[in-house]
């Protein structure tokens, strides 16, 4: 709905499974992507969540799906996306 109210709003959705195959996940998150109308997915499974220092996640985007492995580097990439696009 956000996109139907305010279409040139930047969306990022959160999708967040558990022991699942990193090739559902990534499809899980693509459908999300499609679905919702969203810029960017940040998808992760949360058997890959340990600690505070480790933390994969993918950052689903139309042209891509990068992997990070903690949440700096995470919060530093959504940070550089969300900036790219809007300038």
């Amino acid at each position: 709905m956000v996109k139907t109210w305010n279409p040139d709003i930047l969306l990022i959705g959160f999708k967040l499974l558990v022991a699942t195959s990193q090739e559902e996940l990534l499809n899980v998150a693509r459908e999300s992507l499609v679905s919702n109308q969203a810029d960017m997915i940040v998808a992760n499974d949360l058997q890959d969540i340990k600690g505070k220092q480790t933390h994969i996640a993918y950052l689903v985007t139309e042209e891509a799906y990068p992997v990070y492995h903690n949440k700096a580097e995470i919060a530093q990439a959504i940070y550089d996306f969300v900036k790219e696009k809007r300038g």
